[in-house]
């Protein structure tokens, strides 16, 4: 077993070090099996994904940063905030029931307020809380979930909404603190679909990249290789790209990652020629 462990080992380290240094002897491995390759970028997406995942993790879902954002937002607004909620109840203040409020905290969030009661899902990819008439929802992927009722919280029984617009200490403490527990309630699930979504994001990435830059030099393909095996061979020289993504990723140096992608494209390149120049003498 473990000298099967070592074996795969090296097999992708070679594959690894050719995709960087060495593109034209990514010719010796157009036999790989798809399995394996997909198996290698597996590798990747995971190698790319670890910097993100891990800030996901270990950051706190709700900071005082976000706070603060938040509080601003509504202080700074022009619109007044024309809501309260008395016996667990929300209302507007002039009971004009046709009136919604919407607010814009961020570009990944949306706060909407509105009296009516209705089925209404937001589907746009932003997460949209809303307050409504007994509760508050949160609308994510085209998901509504109910996340908690006004009553299940005795210091909501009777609020004024209006005083977020005034930016008023007791209120957003008492705010903040509901929002803590229920961070907590869903903190597992949350951090679970944040790394899920991360990995899907880096390994859609991967595979695009790989798929366009083996979409732009398949013309200089004299040899006849088939489009999907040049795209099997683009993964391996994908390798620049991932690791300039990671030291991006972890030290901040965000020109690393444009010369792993430039790196990446380059090499691509000088596979296609050496397609052309050494095919004949390649068992491909």
């Amino acid at each position: 077993y473990n000298t099967y462990i070592e074996a795969l080992n090296m097999r992708i380290f070679k594959r690894i070090s050719c995709g960087t240094f060495n593109p034209s002897e990514v010719n010796f491995y157009v036999n790989d099996k798809k399995i394996f390759t997909i198996f290698f970028a597996f590798i990747l997406v995971v190698l790319m994904s670890l910097p993100q995942a891990i800030y996901s993790l270990t950051r706190p879902l709700l900071t005082y940063e976000d706070k603060t954002e938040v509080r601003e937002s509504f202080y700074h607004d022009t619109e007044h905030i024309p809501f309260y909620i008395a016996g667990n109840i929300l209302f507007h203040s002039d009971h004009d029931t046709n009136y919604i409020y919407q607010k814009a905290i961020n570009e990944d969030l949306v706060v909407v307020i509105r009296t009516t009661v209705d089925n209404q899902v937001y589907t746009n990819t932003q997460t949209t809380i809303e307050l409504t008439r007994t509760g508050v929802f949160l609308h994510q992927y085209g998901i509504k979930k109910l996340l908690f009722s006004y009553s299940d919280y005795p210091e909501l029984k009777n609020i004024d909404i209006t005083k977020a617009y005034d930016n008023d200490n007791d209120f957003w403490e008492i705010v903040f603190d509901i929002v803590d527990k229920e961070v907590d309630k869903y903190e597992t699930a949350a951090r679970v679909i944040s790394v899920i979504s991360i990995f899907i994001g880096e390994a859609t990435y991967l595979l695009v990249l790989s798929f366009v830059l083996t979409l732009f030099n398949r013309g200089t393909n004299r040899r006849g290789l088939k489009f999907t095996k040049i795209w099997q061979m683009a993964i391996y020289m994908m390798s620049p790209y991932v690791f300039g993504g990671i030291i991006a990723e972890t030290f901040g140096i965000v020109i690393v990652y444009y010369i792993g992608l430039i790196w990446s494209m380059i090499n691509v390149g000088r596979f296609s020629n050496t397609i052309i120049l050494r095919g004949e003498d390649n068992e491909l």
